[in-house]
């Protein structure tokens, strides 16, 4: 979905009459403070996506394609480590020089991710998406991290197209990130 400035005003000022009306999803199949945040922070999108009934279907942005599909890969192999045994943490966590700390999303570039920075956020913070990463933060990674998930999103798709009870084994983690350098 996207909004001329003429169609951002109009639903702005919907939302604001929904708003001084007292009107709450409740009452209504539209969130006009999910509206707002949307067209303020530029993710039109998801009003399409939160609200699927009352839109045709539209494709995802390729942008938020890519990104959905990172979290939920980092969602599983998290998921997955944290699951290992502890003899199978260490040997994760040791060679892929992870020292003490857990397997976890590095997060995106701010200087040169911002985009799917700010995606992330809005997936995390108002779309109830990917639950395991709501509340950690900044989610802003110390380098630009697409290049390495494409990589690993590639990886990952190969270790995990004949998994079926979503289990991966410290062998398959240490497959996916050591081949994707």
């Amino acid at each position: 979905m996207n909004l001329s400035n003429e169609q951002r005003l109009i639903v702005a000022m919907l939302a604001s009459i929904q708003q001084k009306l007292a009107v709450t999803e409740d009452d209504d199949a539209v969130s006009p403070a999910f509206v707002m945040e949307a067209i303020r922070q530029d993710q039109q999108w998801a009003i399409a996506t939160r609200y699927t009934g009352l839109f045709a279907s539209e494709p995802m942005p390729p942008q938020v394609d890519r990104v959905c599909a990172y979290l939920g890969m980092w969602e599983h192999l998290e998921s997955a480590y944290d699951e290992l045994a502890a003899k199978d943490q260490k040997r994760v966590a040791a060679t892929l020089g992870l020292g003490k700390s857990p397997l976890r999303l590095p997060g995106f570039d701010a200087k040169t991710e911002g985009e799917s920075l700010a995606i992330a956020r809005f997936v995390l913070q108002h779309m109830c998406m990917f639950a395991r990463f709501v509340g950690r933060g900044s989610l802003i990674a110390s380098r630009p991290m697409l290049e390495t998930y494409e990589a690993t999103y590639e990886q990952y798709r190969l270790q995990t197209r004949d998994v079926t009870d979503r289990h991966l084994s410290a062998d398959q983690l240490l497959h996916i990130f050591q081949a994707t350098g």
